[in-house]
């Protein structure tokens, strides 16, 4: 399902699909009208993705963000995550933006899947 979830105050679309393992994948798509039409998912495959779009709480594409953005990123997805009560996942690094990916390795240290 697709919807919007306030982390932190900010808004995020955030389409949650399939079960299994989970894998998160964050984006920034501004100009998709639907997260199913990124096709960054294979409903046949037996897993879970959750696919969180910064685009409505940020302005600029992830590979453009300051360091207090990045900071702020890592706080929400965080959050998700323990709403979500992800135990173990794998993350896509996101596009472009290798620090945001460093960042949410070191925080979920043992909840990663590599």
């Amino acid at each position: 399902m697709e919807f919007t979830i306030y982390l932190n105050d900010r808004p995020y679309r955030l389409l949650d699909v399939g079960e299994g393992e989970c894998q998160l994948m964050i984006v920034d798509a501004k100009e998709a009208g639907s997260l199913y039409e990124l096709g960054l998912f294979d409903p046949s495959e037996s897993r879970r993705a959750v696919i969180l779009d910064t685009s409505l709480a940020w302005a600029s594409d992830l590979a453009a963000l300051p360091c207090r953005h990045i900071a702020k990123i890592v706080e929400d997805v965080h959050l998700l995550i323990d709403v979500y009560w992800l135990d173990r996942l794998r993350i896509c690094q996101p596009q472009s933006n290798n620090e945001l990916y460093q960042a949410l390795k070191q925080l979920l240290n043992e909840r990663l899947l590599e």
